[in-house]
């Protein structure tokens, strides 16, 4: 029996939620993590819950099994699935990085070199996808310069074409704008060169790339001193010989 001056401590909401489920967030210097969105394996998804757990809140039995909630596992075993045998004899997948209409890419690893690597999945039994897929061959099939992305090799099926190209680790020109907030007189002029020699390059070809803007303008690594690189020739143009 409580003295007066006891007081009852009042419920608590009904409507509070508890998060149960372990958050396994990337590496820190995974700098891809912002291209994945909405699927829980990159920033955070919008609308998400935070909260800590209820210190009654008692850990799932450890299995010795990988975790069925484990987003990024499973994104990253959905897309292996989908990969042909002779590239995954090849090369490791590592993690989604991007993705379009018709197309996925997904950092990999040569299994023998431990050289990383973007691989370009498109889709080619769509009409858009086989369109974009033999746009973008006919281009990397013919250039090689420091400024534009280069194609190592192809592997072709009937429904999907992967190509395994450079990895540009430094993020897209777009991000780098927005992170910084400006870009200095002779750090525009900078990019800008790097771009120009690349366009000019492209032309002596009679090659236009028809899609030039930053998201398309990738840093080859997160250097301050890192060269541009041009990719992304899904909507390229070349001249025909007369």
């Amino acid at each position: 029996m409580g003295c007066r001056t006891s007081k009852v401590l009042p419920e608590p909401p009904g409507d509070v939620q508890l998060d149960l489920v372990k958050k396994v967030e990337p590496p820190q210097t995974d700098i891809y993590k912002h291209f994945i969105r909405g699927d829980g394996s990159g920033s955070k998804m919008r609308g998400e819950k935070t909260g800590s757990p209820s210190p009654q809140a008692q850990a799932p039995p450890d299995t010795g099994q990988p975790e069925a909630s484990d987003p990024r596992r499973n994104k990253v075993a959905k897309y292996r699935a989908k990969f042909d045998p002779r590239v995954t004899a090849k090369y490791d997948i590592k993690a989604l990085i991007g993705r379009g209409s018709f197309s996925r890419v997904v950092r990999v690893e040569h299994k023998s070199t431990r050289q990383p690597y973007a691989i370009k999945m498109i889709e080619t039994r769509y009409r858009e996808g086989r369109e974009v897929c033999e746009s973008e061959l006919c281009v990397l099939r013919r250039v090689r310069h420091t400024n534009i992305i280069q194609l190592m090799e192809v592997f072709e099926t009937a429904e999907r074409v992967y190509m395994v190209m450079e990895l540009a680790t430094g993020g897209e020109l777009f991000d780098r704008i927005i992170a910084r907030g400006s870009f200095t007189e002779r750090d525009a002029t900078r990019v800008l060169q790097m771009v120009l020699d690349g366009v000019k390059y492209l032309h002596t070809l009679g090659i236009t790339h028809r899609d030039l803007k930053p998201e398309n303008l990738l840093y080859y690594h997160p250097g301050a001193d890192s060269k541009i690189m041009i990719t992304d020739f899904g909507l390229a143009s070349t001249r025909k010989k007369r």
